[in-house]
């Protein structure tokens, strides 16, 4: 069994896992090790809805371009956002209430449309940077997700999405 996504092929998914692999925080693990620890320095509460989607996260990691990555990556949403997403595409976005972004980054196009009645659920494939803390200082829903099992997300998108209709 041979899968593709994005790219990449995937041998049997799970049945290549080996006992000794690591996996990341969230599999096979108790849920209490899957919350993000407050850091040590964290003294105040975080900044206010909706300025938290627009500041730096804490948990955004300390190398020296990533905060200006993470600036690049919300001007970037914002602008194809409102450009083509709302003015573009022949979209009757009063009828969409769920999206899904299936390679989130750090969650920059689920911020974009604020002012819109919907909700975005961010996708973070497991074989990509973990940016789910990032995405979680920022108030934003997410889910840590792996290609190969992707039966549990698509029926859940599948009872959320129904009543409209659309994706």
């Amino acid at each position: 069994m041979v899968q593709q996504f994005n790219g990449h092929y995937h041998h049997h998914c799970y049945f290549d896992h080996r006992l000794d692999q690591s996996f990341p925080a969230n599999r096979y693990a108790p849920l209490d090790s899957c919350l993000p620890p407050l850091p040590s320095f964290a003294r105040k509460w975080p900044s206010s809805w909706p300025d938290r989607l627009d500041s730096k996260p804490r948990s955004l990691i300390s190398e020296p371009d990533a905060v200006e990555i993470f600036n690049a990556d919300n001007r970037h949403w914002s602008a194809l956002v409102s450009e083509v997403y709302l003015g573009g595409l022949d979209i009757n976005w009063s009828s969409v209430r769920s999206v899904m972004d299936m390679n989130t980054g750090y969650g920059g196009f689920a911020a974009a449309p604020l002012n819109l009645p919907l909700w975005v659920m961010n996708a973070v494939p497991i074989h990509e940077t973990d940016a789910l803390s990032v995405i979680f200082d920022r108030w934003l829903i997410r889910v840590y997700h792996d290609w190969c099992d992707t039966t549990d997300v698509a029926v859940e998108m599948d009872r959320v999405l129904r009543p409209g209709g659309y994706c």
